[in-house]
C-alpha cells in the first residue's frame, strides 16, 4: 500500500514537473492529469525558488534591482515555457470577443492580441517592481509562497467549475478527486506557512483565495466555464496579486 502511493507520487511529480518546466522528466504510464494537481504547488514553489536565486544572485552581483527582476523573471518564464503567462494572454485577447463562441475561438487563437499584449505588460511591471521593493532576505521565501499557492487553484477550479469545451487539455485532463483538492491546498498552506511570517501568511492565503474566486467568476461569466487558460491565468493573477501584497506589507513595516 505504502510502496503503491509512493510510486503515485513519483509518477505525479514525473507528469507535473514535465508539464509545468522545460525540464526533461523522464515519460510516464498511463499519466494523470488530473492526479498530478496534487504536487503542482511543491513544484511550483521549486520554480519560485530558481527565480528568487537568479534575482539575488543577480542583486549581489550589483545588478539594480528592477533589471534584476526582470531578467529572473525572464529565467522562469524560460524554465516554464511561459506556460501561465500564455494563459494569462489567451484569456484577455478572449475576453474582446462578443459573444461567449468567439471568445473561446479567440483564446484558441495561438497569436497575440492587444489586450493579451497588455495583460503581459502590466503583470510584468507590476511582479518587477513588487519584488524590487521586498527586502532582499525576503525574495526567495516570497516567490517560493506565491508559486505555491498561485499554483493551488487549479486543482480547485478544475474540481467545482464545468469545463468551457469538451475539447482540449483540459477537457481531456478530467476532473480531480477531492482528495486531490485537498492534498493540492495542505500542500500550499505548508509550503507557505514554512516561508512566510505569521500576518504575511494569513494575508496571503486570504489573497490567493480572492485571486482565484475572482477569476473563476469572469470564466463563468465570460466562458460560462474553464480551459487550460483559465488556469494559467489564475496562476499569473494570484503571483502578481501576493507580489504586491508581500511590497505593500514590507512597506508598510518599514
Amino acid at each position: 500500500m505504502v510502496r503503491s502511493i509512493l510510486l503515485e507520487l513519483r509518477d505525479d511529480f514525473q507528469v507535473a514537473a514535465g508539464f509545468l518546466t522545460r525540464i526533461p522528466a523522464g515519460a510516464v504510464d498511463k499519466p494523470d492529469i488530473a492526479r498530478c494537481l496534487r504536487v503542482f504547488p511543491a513544484i511550483g514553489a521549486l520554480i519560485g525558488v530558481a527565480t528568487g536565486l537568479v534575482y539575488l544572485g543577480l542583486a549581489n552581483a550589483g545588478v539594480p534591482l528592477p533589471a534584476a527582476g526582470a531578467i529572473a523573471f525572464l529565467a522562469s518564464a524560460m524554465l516554464t515555457g511561459a506556460l501561465h503567462e500564455d494563459g494569462l494572454a489567451d484569456m484577455a485577447d478572449g475576453l474582446g470577443g462578443y459573444t461567449r463562441e468567439r471568445r473561446l475561438e479567440i483564446m484558441r487563437d495561438s497569436r497575440i492580441g492587444t489586450f493579451g499584449a497588455l495583460a503581459l505588460v502590466f503583470s510584468a511591471i507590476a511582479r518587477v517592481t513588487a519584488l524590487a521593493a521586498l527586502p532582499l532576505p525576503m525574495a526567495i521565501p516570497a516567490l517560493a509562497a506565491c508559486g505555491a499557492l498561485g499554483r493551488m487553484s487549479p486543482a480547485a477550479i478544475s474540481r467545482w467549475t464545468p469545463q468551457a469545451r469538451r475539447d482540449g487539455l483540459a477537457s481531456s485532463a478530467g476532473r480531480p478527486e477531492l482528495h486531490v483538492v485537498v492534498s493540492a491546498t495542505i500542500a500550499a498552506l505548508v509550503i507557505a506557512a514554512v516561508c512566510l511570517p505569521k500576518t504575511w501568511f494569513v494575508a496571503a492565503v486570504g489573497m490567493a483565495i480572492v485571486s482565484a474566486l475572482a477569476v473563476r467568476w469572469l470564466a463563468m461569466r465570460q466562458l460560462g466555464g474553464y480551459t487550460g487558460d483559465v488556469l494559467g491565468c489564475a496562476e499569473q493573477v494570484a503571483e502578481m496579486a501576493l507580489l504586491l501584497l508581500f511590497a505593500a506589507m514590507a512597506g508598510a513595516a518599514a
